[in-house]
Protein backbone atom coordinates (compact mmCIF):
# COMPACT_ATOMS: atom_id res chain seq x y z
CA UNK A 1 0.00 0.00 0.00
CA UNK A 2 1.10 3.52 -0.62
CA UNK A 3 1.15 4.65 2.86
CA UNK A 4 4.15 2.09 3.47
CA UNK A 5 6.44 3.68 0.86
CA UNK A 6 5.82 6.82 1.71
CA UNK A 7 6.52 6.43 5.19
CA UNK A 8 9.52 4.17 5.31
CA UNK A 9 9.77 6.11 8.73
CA UNK A 10 7.37 3.46 10.77
CA UNK A 11 10.20 2.32 12.85
CA UNK A 12 9.90 5.56 14.89
CA UNK A 13 9.48 3.26 18.03
CA UNK A 14 7.09 2.40 20.20
CA UNK A 15 6.68 1.56 24.24
CA UNK A 16 10.06 1.60 26.34
CA UNK A 17 10.85 1.08 29.86
CA UNK A 18 7.87 2.41 32.79
CA UNK A 19 8.50 6.17 32.59
CA UNK A 20 8.87 8.20 35.72
CA UNK A 21 11.25 10.00 38.22
CA UNK A 22 14.51 8.66 37.38
CA UNK A 23 15.44 8.83 41.15
CA UNK A 24 12.44 5.98 41.37
CA UNK A 25 14.24 3.71 38.93
CA UNK A 26 17.59 4.04 40.00
CA UNK A 27 18.81 6.58 37.40
CA UNK A 28 20.84 9.28 37.82
CA UNK A 29 19.96 12.57 36.42
CA UNK A 30 22.47 14.12 33.33
CA UNK A 31 25.21 16.11 34.58
CA UNK A 32 27.40 19.16 32.85
CA UNK A 33 30.79 19.02 31.70
CA UNK A 34 32.09 20.02 34.63
CA UNK A 35 30.18 18.01 37.03
CA UNK A 36 28.72 20.21 39.05
CA UNK A 37 25.61 18.41 39.14
CA UNK A 38 21.84 18.27 37.83
CA UNK A 39 21.06 20.37 34.90
CA UNK A 40 19.11 23.60 35.10
CA UNK A 41 16.02 23.54 32.81
CA UNK A 42 16.70 25.91 30.37
CA UNK A 43 20.62 26.39 30.46
CA UNK A 44 20.43 24.40 26.87
CA UNK A 45 23.84 22.80 27.26
CA UNK A 46 24.66 19.13 26.39
CA UNK A 47 27.35 17.11 27.54
CA UNK A 48 29.40 14.39 25.77
CA UNK A 49 27.04 11.60 27.84
CA UNK A 50 23.40 13.29 26.66
CA UNK A 51 24.59 13.72 22.99
CA UNK A 52 26.12 9.76 23.36
CA UNK A 53 22.99 8.46 24.46
CA UNK A 54 20.55 10.68 22.24
CA UNK A 55 22.73 9.29 19.22
CA UNK A 56 22.40 5.98 20.71
CA UNK A 57 18.34 6.17 20.40
CA UNK A 58 17.67 8.15 17.35
CA UNK A 59 19.72 5.43 15.25
CA UNK A 60 18.31 2.55 15.73
CA UNK A 61 14.85 4.37 15.56
CA UNK A 62 15.24 4.49 11.92
CA UNK A 63 17.53 1.22 11.09
CA UNK A 64 16.57 -1.24 13.51
CA UNK A 65 14.09 -4.32 12.08
CA UNK A 66 14.01 -5.89 15.23
CA UNK A 67 10.51 -5.34 17.05
CA UNK A 68 12.14 -6.17 20.33
CA UNK A 69 14.22 -2.58 19.81
CA UNK A 70 11.93 -1.03 18.25
CA UNK A 71 9.10 -1.28 20.28
CA UNK A 72 10.40 -0.87 23.64
CA UNK A 73 13.28 1.01 23.51
CA UNK A 74 13.27 3.90 21.42
CA UNK A 75 10.00 6.07 22.42
CA UNK A 76 7.98 7.55 25.19
CA UNK A 77 4.80 5.83 26.27
CA UNK A 78 2.65 9.34 24.96
CA UNK A 79 4.27 8.94 21.46
CA UNK A 80 3.48 5.49 21.18
CA UNK A 81 -0.44 5.91 22.04
CA UNK A 82 -0.13 8.30 19.32
CA UNK A 83 1.70 6.26 16.94
CA UNK A 84 0.13 2.83 17.58
CA UNK A 85 -1.60 2.77 20.43
CA UNK A 86 0.03 -0.23 22.00
CA UNK A 87 3.27 -1.91 21.92
CA UNK A 88 1.34 -4.73 19.73
CA UNK A 89 0.12 -2.29 17.12
CA UNK A 90 3.61 -1.30 16.85
CA UNK A 91 5.02 -4.86 16.50
CA UNK A 92 2.19 -5.33 13.84
CA UNK A 93 3.01 -2.58 11.68
CA UNK A 94 7.19 -3.67 11.74
CA UNK A 95 5.98 -7.32 10.46
CA UNK A 96 4.06 -5.67 7.72
CA UNK A 97 7.03 -3.45 6.71
CA UNK A 98 9.42 -5.81 6.63
CA UNK A 99 9.88 -5.22 3.04
CA UNK A 100 11.09 -1.53 3.48
CA UNK A 101 14.91 -0.65 2.60
CA UNK A 102 16.05 1.19 5.96
CA UNK A 103 18.24 4.14 5.26
CA UNK A 104 21.97 3.19 5.37
CA UNK A 105 23.23 5.99 7.52
CA UNK A 106 21.16 8.43 10.13
CA UNK A 107 23.23 11.73 10.67
CA UNK A 108 22.12 13.15 13.94
CA UNK A 109 23.18 16.99 14.53
CA UNK A 110 22.53 19.95 16.53
CA UNK A 111 21.84 18.13 19.95
CA UNK A 112 20.46 20.38 22.40
CA UNK A 113 19.30 19.10 25.63
CA UNK A 114 17.09 21.65 28.14
CA UNK A 115 16.53 20.02 31.50
CA UNK A 116 14.69 16.75 30.56
CA UNK A 117 13.88 17.72 27.27
CA UNK A 118 16.21 17.64 24.22
CA UNK A 119 16.38 18.06 20.39
CA UNK A 120 18.09 17.09 17.63
CA UNK A 121 18.55 17.61 14.06
CA UNK A 122 18.19 13.85 11.98
CA UNK A 123 18.83 12.96 8.00
CA UNK A 124 18.39 9.89 6.71
CA UNK A 125 20.57 8.92 3.51
CA UNK A 126 19.51 6.30 1.83
CA UNK A 127 17.30 3.50 1.30
CA UNK A 128 13.45 4.06 0.96
CA UNK A 129 13.19 7.66 3.00
CA UNK A 130 16.60 8.97 1.71
CA UNK A 131 16.42 12.63 2.04
CA UNK A 132 14.18 12.82 5.10
CA UNK A 133 14.85 15.44 7.63
CA UNK A 134 13.91 17.69 10.16
CA UNK A 135 14.04 17.78 14.08
CA UNK A 136 13.04 15.16 16.50
CA UNK A 137 11.95 15.65 20.06
CA UNK A 138 12.94 13.42 23.00
CA UNK A 139 12.32 13.24 26.49
CA UNK A 140 14.52 12.38 29.25
CA UNK A 141 12.40 9.40 31.43
CA UNK A 142 15.02 7.79 33.31
CA UNK A 143 16.96 7.11 29.68
CA UNK A 144 15.98 9.30 26.13
CA UNK A 145 13.39 8.21 24.48
CA UNK A 146 11.93 9.89 21.30
CA UNK A 147 8.83 12.16 22.23
CA UNK A 148 8.00 14.10 18.82
CA UNK A 149 8.25 14.44 15.22
CA UNK A 150 8.30 17.91 14.38
CA UNK A 151 6.22 19.08 11.14
CA UNK A 152 9.19 19.86 9.32
CA UNK A 153 10.47 16.01 9.52
CA UNK A 154 6.80 14.37 8.84
CA UNK A 155 6.30 16.93 5.97
CA UNK A 156 10.04 15.96 4.65
CA UNK A 157 9.20 11.98 4.97
CA UNK A 158 6.02 12.15 2.53
CA UNK A 159 8.52 13.92 -0.10
CA UNK A 160 11.24 11.85 0.12
CA UNK A 161 8.74 8.77 0.29
CA UNK A 162 6.58 10.51 -2.87
CA UNK A 163 10.09 10.73 -4.74
CA UNK A 164 10.90 7.00 -3.92
CA UNK A 165 7.57 5.32 -4.64
CA UNK A 166 8.16 3.95 -8.27
CA UNK A 167 4.65 3.04 -8.70
CA UNK A 168 3.31 6.85 -8.76
CA UNK A 169 3.85 9.20 -11.75
CA UNK A 170 5.97 12.07 -11.27
CA UNK A 171 2.52 14.26 -11.57
CA UNK A 172 0.28 12.13 -9.17
CA UNK A 173 2.68 12.58 -6.72
CA UNK A 174 3.04 16.24 -6.73
CA UNK A 175 -0.35 16.34 -6.62
CA UNK A 176 -0.49 14.22 -3.13
CA UNK A 177 2.31 16.67 -2.26
CA UNK A 178 0.54 19.69 -2.76
CA UNK A 179 -2.37 18.62 -1.64
CA UNK A 180 -0.68 17.18 1.74
CA UNK A 181 0.98 20.50 2.12
CA UNK A 182 -2.04 22.14 2.03
CA UNK A 183 -3.13 20.28 5.29
CA UNK A 184 -3.48 22.61 8.56
CA UNK A 185 -0.30 21.73 11.17
CA UNK A 186 -2.60 19.82 13.62
CA UNK A 187 -4.47 17.87 10.64
CA UNK A 188 -1.33 16.55 8.54
CA UNK A 189 0.27 15.79 12.10
CA UNK A 190 -2.92 13.90 13.04
CA UNK A 191 -2.65 12.09 9.57
CA UNK A 192 1.02 11.51 9.41
CA UNK A 193 0.65 9.53 13.06
CA UNK A 194 -1.94 7.62 11.99
CA UNK A 195 -0.52 6.55 8.50
CA UNK A 196 2.79 5.76 10.48
CA UNK A 197 0.59 3.38 12.86
CA UNK A 198 -1.51 2.33 9.84
CA UNK A 199 -4.56 3.62 11.29
CA UNK A 200 -7.75 2.42 9.10
CA UNK A 201 -8.67 6.23 8.96
CA UNK A 202 -5.84 7.50 8.28
CA UNK A 203 -5.17 4.69 5.41
CA UNK A 204 -8.81 5.19 3.79
CA UNK A 205 -7.68 9.11 4.03
CA UNK A 206 -4.56 7.78 1.97
CA UNK A 207 -6.49 6.28 -0.50
CA UNK A 208 -9.20 8.89 -1.28
CA UNK A 209 -6.27 11.24 -2.15
CA UNK A 210 -4.37 9.04 -4.26
CA UNK A 211 -7.93 8.32 -6.03
CA UNK A 212 -8.46 11.90 -6.56
CA UNK A 213 -4.75 12.61 -7.75
CA UNK A 214 -5.06 9.73 -10.14
CA UNK A 215 -8.29 10.89 -11.89
CA UNK A 216 -7.13 14.95 -11.57
CA UNK A 217 -4.76 13.85 -13.66
CA UNK A 218 -6.76 11.84 -16.34
CA UNK A 219 -5.99 8.16 -14.91
CA UNK A 220 -7.97 5.32 -14.00
CA UNK A 221 -7.85 5.23 -9.91
CA UNK A 222 -5.35 2.72 -8.23
CA UNK A 223 -8.24 1.16 -6.35
CA UNK A 224 -10.94 1.22 -9.44
CA UNK A 225 -7.70 -0.82 -11.19
CA UNK A 226 -6.26 -3.30 -8.58
CA UNK A 227 -10.54 -4.29 -8.19
CA UNK A 228 -11.41 -4.41 -12.09
CA UNK A 229 -7.68 -6.74 -12.26
CA UNK A 230 -8.62 -9.19 -9.23
CA UNK A 231 -12.09 -9.73 -10.66
CA UNK A 232 -11.10 -10.98 -13.71
CA UNK A 233 -8.78 -12.99 -12.28
CA UNK A 234 -11.29 -14.90 -10.35
CA UNK A 235 -13.74 -15.13 -13.18
CA UNK A 236 -10.94 -16.69 -15.32
CA UNK A 237 -9.99 -18.88 -12.69
CA UNK A 238 -13.93 -20.02 -12.31
CA UNK A 239 -13.92 -20.53 -15.90
CA UNK A 240 -15.80 -17.77 -17.69
CA UNK A 241 -15.07 -17.40 -21.36
CA UNK A 242 -14.01 -14.04 -22.64
CA UNK A 243 -17.65 -12.30 -23.38
CA UNK A 244 -18.38 -12.85 -19.97
CA UNK A 245 -14.98 -11.47 -18.07
CA UNK A 246 -15.10 -8.30 -20.25
CA UNK A 247 -19.04 -7.55 -19.96
CA UNK A 248 -18.74 -8.22 -16.21
CA UNK A 249 -15.65 -5.54 -15.47
CA UNK A 250 -17.13 -3.13 -18.36
CA UNK A 251 -20.35 -3.13 -15.83
CA UNK A 252 -18.52 -2.87 -12.72
CA UNK A 253 -16.73 -0.11 -14.24
CA UNK A 254 -19.43 1.58 -14.66
CA UNK A 255 -21.79 1.13 -12.17
CA UNK A 256 -19.45 0.89 -8.96
CA UNK A 257 -18.82 4.56 -7.87
CA UNK A 258 -15.21 5.18 -6.62
CA UNK A 259 -16.18 6.09 -3.05
CA UNK A 260 -17.64 1.88 -2.81
CA UNK A 261 -14.24 1.09 -4.12
CA UNK A 262 -12.47 3.18 -1.30
CA UNK A 263 -15.09 1.54 1.28
CA UNK A 264 -14.34 -2.09 0.35
CA UNK A 265 -10.38 -1.30 0.34
CA UNK A 266 -10.77 -0.38 4.23
CA UNK A 267 -12.99 -3.83 4.97
CA UNK A 268 -11.50 -6.60 6.15
CA UNK A 269 -10.70 -9.34 3.82
CA UNK A 270 -13.80 -11.57 4.64
CA UNK A 271 -16.44 -8.95 4.82
CA UNK A 272 -14.43 -7.26 1.29
CA UNK A 273 -14.73 -10.79 -0.23
CA UNK A 274 -18.47 -10.88 0.69
CA UNK A 275 -19.51 -8.26 -0.47
CA UNK A 276 -17.09 -7.95 -3.91
CA UNK A 277 -19.02 -11.75 -4.81
CA UNK A 278 -22.57 -9.91 -4.18
CA UNK A 279 -21.33 -7.54 -6.53
CA UNK A 280 -20.02 -9.63 -9.56
CA UNK A 281 -23.32 -12.11 -8.90
CA UNK A 282 -25.31 -9.38 -9.56
CA UNK A 283 -23.71 -8.51 -12.98
CA UNK A 284 -23.07 -11.95 -14.01
CA UNK A 285 -26.52 -12.50 -14.19
CA UNK A 286 -27.20 -9.55 -16.54
CA UNK A 287 -24.22 -10.36 -18.90
CA UNK A 288 -26.65 -13.77 -19.00
CA UNK A 289 -23.78 -15.98 -17.44
CA UNK A 290 -24.19 -19.65 -16.55
CA UNK A 291 -26.06 -20.31 -13.56
CA UNK A 292 -25.26 -22.90 -10.81
CA UNK A 293 -27.01 -25.79 -13.20
CA UNK A 294 -25.39 -24.73 -16.24
CA UNK A 295 -28.31 -22.76 -18.06
CA UNK A 296 -27.78 -19.42 -19.31
CA UNK A 297 -28.97 -16.30 -18.00
CA UNK A 298 -30.74 -13.77 -19.63
CA UNK A 299 -28.75 -10.82 -20.36
CA UNK A 300 -30.69 -7.69 -19.27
Amino acid sequence: MLAASILALAAAGCEGDDEGDPKDRGGARKTTQDGAGPRPAGTGETDTADANAIREVLVPAFKTDDPDVGCTRISTRALLRRLYEDEAGCRRVAEEDEDEKDPDRVAVSAIDVRGRQATAKVRLIGGDSAGTEGIISLADVGRWRVDDLSLGFLRSAFTAGLATEKEVPREVARCIEVRLMRMATREFKEFAYGSIGKRPDARRRLVILLSRCERATGRTSTVRREFLKGVAMSLRRAGADRRVVTCVTQRLRRDVSEETLIELSGMKRAVQRARVRRLVLAVLSACGAPDADGRPREAA
